[in-house]
């Protein structure tokens, strides 16, 4: 592992470079990160301090958004200028369009305006709507926060990094997800599950339709399932999780739905009697099964230091049936 910055620029990150993989011009793409070795799932891929951020960002960006950007761009032009930045915009524009293409979110899942930073190494990552790799801010790595990139497949010697740049998107459609790339990063996704013309991209789209139906159904009816209903919320939280394992996506949306799964096997042991002691302990045993497997995803994820995970320790430790 190397511990990469620049004595010469002022306030340069660091980022942690663990030689597992380089920048190189991919072939039929522009640059792209290429693994120099195996990489299993679980390995810390990337882990980079931001070059500056700006909070409260907002969707589309505010006159003071703007402002702050400029000064930033201005302040961080040496190494701010090499990022990519699409179109031919004027130089007021250039700035704005290069922080929209490059930030990440830094604070988890927040709606409405978000903490953003620019982060020079995993800027330069791909997109695929079908990952191997996973980013998040981890504010408890390092000082000053890492954003980290952990595998979450296996990655082989010679493979491309990939990360979806829209996380919470999975759920969504292929014309749906192709439009909101090309309206914020202004490119055409061409990943496995946006080609319609192959086996894997046919069953991509139902998959997706399929597992955006389930969502809403589990998500909306939470409190709607009777008694007799209950089975059927237990079979479509199974059938989402096996949609999800399919398609390839082993994210927090998959380890969200083993905590549900877990929630109603554990509930089914509140609700059994103690004196059906072997039906107790096969509804803890499922239970807790689900428990870590959800718990094994977020640490593929986020890794072991993550506030997520150690929320979600927590949330298994407080299990009744355990």
């Amino acid at each position: 592992m190397e511990r990469i910055n620049n004595p010469g620029v002022p306030n340069m990150p660091v980022a942690l470079n663990m030689g597992l993989f380089d920048i190189r011009t991919l072939p039929g793409r522009n640059k792209g990160s290429e693994a120099l070795r195996d990489i299993p799932k679980g390995t810390l891929v990337l882990a980079e301090e931001a070059l500056f951020s700006i909070p409260n960002v907002h969707d589309p960006l505010t006159q003071d958004d703007e402002t702050e950007i400029r000064a930033q761009a201005t302040i961080h032009r040496t190494e701010f200028d090499k990022l990519y930045c699409h179109g031919r915009p004027t130089k007021a524009q250039a700035p704005l369009k290069r922080f929209v293409a490059n930030s990440y979110q830094m604070d988890g899942d927040a709606e409405g305006p978000s903490r953003r930073g620019i982060f020079l190494k995993a800027s330069q990552l791909n997109h695929s709507c079908v990952p191997n790799a996973y980013f998040d801010f981890n504010e408890k790595f390092g000082p000053q926060g890492h954003l980290t990139v952990y595998a979450i497949h296996d990655i082989r010697l010679g493979q491309e990094i990939v990360i979806n740049y829209r996380q919470g998107d999975c759920y969504k459609t292929r014309p749906e997800r192709k439009q909101i790339l090309k309206d914020a990063y202004e490119f055409t996704c061409t990943c496995r599950a946006c080609e319609p013309n192959t086996p894997f991209g046919r069953g991509s789209e139902g998959r997706r339709i399929e597992m955006a139906t389930l969502e809403t159904r589990i998500k909306d009816n939470k409190n709607s399932y009777g008694p007799r209903e209950q089975d059927q919320r237990r079979q479509d939280i199974q059938k989402l999780i096996d949609l999800l394992e399919e398609e390839g996506l082993l994210n927090p949306q998959l380890a969200k739905n083993y905590r549900r799964l877990a929630k109603y096997w554990n509930e089914k042991w509140l609700q059994t009697g103690t004196g059906a002691t072997d039906f107790r302990r096969g509804f803890s045993e499922k239970a807790m099964e689900a428990a870590r497997k959800g718990l094994d995803l977020e640490l593929t994820c986020f890794g072991s230091s993550s506030c997520r995970v150690t929320q979600t320790l927590k949330w298994l430790c407080g299990l009744e049936c355990k």
